[in-house]
């Protein structure tokens, strides 16, 4: 927006935080964030209100056979903007009768173990059967749009981590 006459524009910039602005326009609000694919186009998604989602089938950000006990950091597919809200789903698979489980937390989140109780613990098998859980779970991200997660065991236990979309107050919190 230009103080000096009102005009109102609208700009594409790959900062959210200090866009190049035209000349004579001194003040910004981020409205929205997008993500590109690796040849910069722009990804498909839909829009309402704060909330975004992919649009089609959600994005894979981890499978693994061998998850981490402690908490890791996972880059999600969102944009990398501090506060944004990971929307996304954790899949566990265990192939023996025991509990197993993942937890989440906040990309800023000091670390912990599963056992510490530290985190949020999601996605929890039943502990009688061969089991799989999928749980929807939100996380906010940090500065480099990763989350945190860990698993209750490394061994007998397969952990899959979609992103679904994200959630966006674009600045006003």
């Amino acid at each position: 927006r230009r103080s000096d006459t009102g005009v109102v524009d609208v700009l594409f910039s790959t900062s959210s935080t200090s866009p190049t602005m035209p000349a004579s326009y001194d003040q910004s609000r981020r409205i929205g964030t997008i993500r590109t694919n690796g040849s910069g186009v722009i990804r498909p998604f839909k829009q309402w209100n704060d909330n975004f989602e992919w649009s089609g089938d959600s994005l894979r950000d981890l499978t693994t056979t061998s998850p981490a006990t402690t908490a890791t950091l996972l880059t999600v597919t969102v944009p990398p903007i501090s506060g944004v809200m990971w929307v996304g789903w954790i899949y566990v698979l265990t192939g023996v009768a025991a509990q197993r489980y993942v937890s989440i937390a906040s990309g800023d989140t000091a670390d912990w173990t599963v056992a510490s109780g530290t985190g949020r613990a999601f996605a929890l098998t039943n502990p009688f059967v061969l089991a799989q859980a999928v749980i929807t779970a939100d996380a906010v991200v940090n500065a480099s749009g990763q989350i945190k997660y860990a698993a209750s065991h490394a061994t007998d236990i397969s952990v899959v981590i979609d992103t679904k979309g994200w959630i966006d107050t674009r600045g006003r919190s």
